[in-house]
């Protein structure tokens, strides 16, 4: 099992008034490398998987993440 710190991330972006309303927070798919545990990095980098198209001005923070192993 693998636990993230911190569990949650702040995504802060810019969007036209007329779609402020359409965004749901299950529109965001985050997600790190496996591989990057593998070969012992401390931190993981946040890679963008999939969200809205119209959004702009994009910020993860924070924008890495540590990880703890568990067995």
């Amino acid at each position: 099992t693998i636990k993230l710190f911190p569990a949650k991330v702040k995504i802060s972006f810019q969007v036209g008034l007329s779609r402020f309303s359409e965004i749901k927070p299950e529109d965001f798919k985050l997600s790190v490398s496996y591989n990057d545990i593998r070969a012992g990095r401390q931190r993981l980098k946040i890679a963008a998987k999939s969200m809205p198209a119209y959004l702009y001005s994009i910020k993860i923070s924070p924008d890495e993440l540590e990880y703890l192993i568990e067995k």
